[in-house]
């Protein structure tokens, strides 16, 4: 697996077991950090609880076993559990600021370029966009969509596994020389988890949702949304946004 998506891919495990509670896993020396991303109750009276579980160094533990939990009700251990470990994708949506820092040095070019180049036999010309979607979401159900921020909020790319139409819409974009409303843009990108795909709304509960702003962090254009009322909003959605900055004048930095 690619660091990347190591480092955003939960590693989930399916507990099941004929018990009517949600369940509480633990056993590990130091507290493990325990996720309980979904509940399916639909095979009632069992019940399969998905739970995502990190170290106290926020390392995910994919080596766990059946002997490594321990499933109580009311303070009783629960019998006939079964532990089994699945691999989940992720749901990224990109949030695309093409604001005033696009005239800034950068690596392959300027930051612009950087952002949202795409060369399909140079893997070292493409900007950071086409390395995210064509590179790191390569599971078979990892999702992707995008989200534009210009004069406008504009184009808006639903999350799909279509990861070219994100690639390519991003590539289409025109820098555009002002300030921008990039919290309505990124308010934007958390409407996309609510309203998704049929197809994907079953599976997005226990999928990693991120947003990956690429920004220079200036905003005054928005109309809507404080960053405090996107931070909060995040939180309850359990989606994890991702900052790169793009606004370094001298491009310092940007290869690390």
């Amino acid at each position: 697996m690619h660091t990347f998506y190591k480092l955003l891919l939960a590693i989930d495990l399916i507990l099941l077991g004929m018990f009517p509670g949600v369940p509480i896993a633990s056993a590990q020396p130091r507290p493990p950090v325990v996720t309980i991303m979904d509940v399916d109750m639909s095979g009632t009276p069992a019940l399969a609880a998905y739970v995502s579980i990190v170290d106290a160094d926020g390392a995910f533990r994919d080596n766990l076993t059946l002997t490594d939990f321990e499933v109580t009700e009311d303070g009783t251990a629960v019998s006939g559990l079964a532990v089994t470990k699945e691999t989940v994708g992720l749901a990224v949506v990109i949030v695309l600021d093409s604001g005033v820092y696009v005239n800034n040095r950068g690596v392959t070019g300027t930051r612009w370029d950087d952002a949202r180049n795409y060369s399909p036999d140079r893997r070292d010309k493409n900007g950071l966009v086409s390395e995210l979607v064509d590179y790191r979401l390569t599971h078979d159900n990892d999702w992707s969509g995008m989200v534009g921020v210009a004069r406008e909020i504009t184009p808006v790319v639903a999350l799909s596994t279509d990861q070219g139409e994100v690639r390519n819409r991003a590539y289409l974009m025109n820098p555009y020389l002002s300030k921008t409303p990039l919290h309505d843009g990124i308010s934007q990108a958390l409407k996309l988890f609510e309203a998704p795909d049929p197809a994907l709304a079953p599976l997005l509960p226990r999928l990693r949702k991120s947003i990956v702003v690429l920004s220079d962090g200036i905003d005054i254009a928005s109309r809507k949304n404080e960053i405090t009322d996107i931070i909060d909003k995040a939180q309850k959605q359990g989606v994890t946004l991702y900052t790169i900055g793009m606004a370094s004048p001298d491009g310092g930095g940007f290869e690390s």
